[in-house]
């Protein structure tokens, strides 16, 4: 978990609450594939 997020709202429902996980699951992962290249 990142330092200092506290509150994390997705979608319009709390995810992160007082830096702990909530029990909602609002969102999906989001797939990424970064350009050939660009990551070391």
């Amino acid at each position: 978990m990142a330092e200092g997020m506290v509150h994390v709202v997705v979608n319009g429902k709390v995810e992160l609450e007082k830096g702990k996980l909530t029990e909602v699951a609002a969102g999906r992962p989001l797939a990424h594939k970064p350009p050939a290249g660009t990551c070391s």
